[in-house]
Order: C-alpha cells, then sequence, then structure tokens
C-alpha cells in the first residue's frame, strides 16, 4: 500500500480543524475587543420602605443594606388656650332699676347716677365689690337693694385701696336697703383729686339678686 500523502491534501484534511480551534478565540477577541467595561451591580428598588421623596425619583439601595424610609413631616396642630376667667354673670334681676328710683329717696338733694347698676347673685354671708374712684369736687351717695324674698340684711363698705385700705364709710340701715351718704350726710373726699376705692357688697342675712348704684352732684 502507498503511505505517502501528498501535503497539499494533507492541508485540506487539516483546515476544518483549524477553523473549529478559532471559533472560541473569535469569540473571545469580538467580546474585549474594543477594551474591557466594568459590568455594574443590579439596582434594587428600596425595599426599607417608601421612597425618601414623594415627587423625586425612587431611592435605590444596594444589596444587602437596609434603606430607611423618609422621616414623616411633622404636623403643626394649633391648640387655643383659654386666657383668664370669665367674669361673675349679672344677677338677674328684672326689677332693679325701680328698686334702685325707689331708694333714691334715701340720698340728697340734687343727685344723679353716677356709676352702675352693679348687679350681683349673693348667698347668705357672701360678699362681692367693684372699684370706684371719687373725686374731692364732689360729694357721692352709694344706695344697695335687694329684690323681695332676697337679702334681708345687706351691707355696704366704702374702703380706700391707696395707699392705705382705710375704711371711708358704711350702711348703718338694716334690712334689704342699705346706703352711704344717706340724705344730708354725703360722702365728700377732702381730696380734690382722683382717689381709688372700692365697694364692698354684703349679704348679712338671707341670699338674693342685689343692686347697687352710684350718686354724685358738685361739691
Amino acid at each position: 500500500m502507498n503511505t505517502n500523502v501528498s501535503k497539499p491534501l494533507l492541508a485540506v484534511r487539516l483546515a476544518p480543524l483549524a477553523l473549529l480551534a478559532a471559533v472560541p478565540v473569535v469569540g473571545a477577541l469580538l467580546t474585549t475587543g474594543c477594551g474591557s467595561k466594568t459590568q455594574q451591580p443590579p439596582q434594587y428598588v428600596n425595599a426599607g420602605g417608601p421612597s425618601a421623596s414623594a415627587t423625586g425619583p425612587t431611592a435605590f439601595c444596594p444589596p444587602g443594606a437596609t434603606c430607611e424610609a423618609a422621616a414623616p413631616t411633622a404636623t403643626a396642630t394649633a391648640s387655643a388656650t383659654a386666657m383668664g376667667s370669665a367674669a361673675p354673670a349679672a344677677a338677674a334681676y328684672p326689677t332693679a332699676a325701680a328698686d334702685l328710683a325707689a331708694a333714691k329717696k334715701n340720698v340728697g338733694a340734687g343727685m344723679t347716677e353716677a356709676g352702675g347698676p352693679y348687679t350681683y347673685s349673693l348667698v347668705a354671708g357672701g360678699k362681692n365689690e367693684f372699684a370706684l374712684t371719687l373725686n374731692g369736687t364732689k360729694c357721692y351717695s352709694i344706695v344697695g337693694v335687694s329684690a323681695a324674698g332676697g337679702v334681708t340684711d345687706l351691707d355696704l363698705v366704702l374702703s380706700t385701696t391707696f395707699p392705705v385700705i382705710l375704711e371711708a364709710g358704711r350702711d348703718g340701715m338694716t334690712g334689704g336697703t342699705a346706703v352711704i351718704g344717706k340724705t344730708t350726710t354725703p360722702i365728700c373726699p377732702i381730696v380734690a383729686a382722683d382717689v381709688p376705692y372700692k365697694v364692698e357688697v354684703i349679704a348679712k342675712k338671707g341670699a338674693g339678686a342685689v343692686a347697687v348704684q352710684v350718686f354724685a352732684k358738685n361739691r
């Protein structure tokens, strides 16, 4: 048998094998031939809560990390605070004007209304008070009355409040009518200036609605 094979025939037989061996090399060159590029790790949507901004882009959280949600916006709640206390309600005293007009007979002639009426609802033994400014150019009378069946012994006390507290007048009557500066003996301050006073209204006996009126005339 002739064992000699010509060189051209051997080259033809070896060519397919060379092509098969070259395929992996060419594949490698196609993937890296234009320079290597670092692959970015996969991105994960934040799994720890809502995005940091309700209107911005979705926040991202890298693998293995714990992402915190944005702190909620604090909401200020306005609270109304009551200031001070309400003034005591005036006593229900429908006949106060008529009763005060009748009590005016206890004051001197020429006296006109100068303050009030001040109305209160007093319990037995209770009292209330109001501030009063007197001027030495005038003379004053103060009258207090209580509705029928109310305070059966009403008392009034007039005192200075500055610079010291000094009693300046007191009712000397009994019953539901009280008067300071009765008829011909009104209160006439000696200082020709405004002086602060207070008037205490006291229910010595009985309880009910009370009204007080201040009268004055030129000195």
